[in-house]
């Protein structure tokens, strides 16, 4: 029993092993549900795509902005100062950006 036993862990340690060394294949590609216009995966090591859903279609990267905008805030500002904007930067936003209701002084 002591034998099969260790026959059983060797070819596991083997497969693992093995699991490492070859590259991952993404075979579901078309099978993925992703609801959003556009996406792309890309492997971390290599920069391959492995799944890309209208990859070169401009878009507007809105949520990623204020994400960022936020942490960025968070991370070198005092939060109990108030932000002023200037009737100058406000007046040059053009239709359809968002204003977050920011009144000039």
């Amino acid at each position: 029993m002591r034998k099969f036993n260790k026959i059983v862990f060797v070819f596991i340690m083997i497969l693992i092993y093995i699991s490492y060394m070859l590259p991952f294949q993404v075979f579901a590609a078309e099978y993925l549900n992703v609801y959003s216009e556009s996406a792309v995966l890309l492997e971390q090591k290599t920069g391959k795509i492995l799944f890309k859903k209208n990859a070169h279609k401009k878009m507007y990267p809105a949520s990623t902005t204020k994400i960022l905008t936020c942490i960025i805030a968070l991370e070198e500002c005092d939060l109990s100062e108030t932000a002023v904007a200037s009737e100058e930067a406000i007046s040059r936003l053009t239709e359809g950006y968002t204003k977050a209701n920011i009144v000039p002084r």
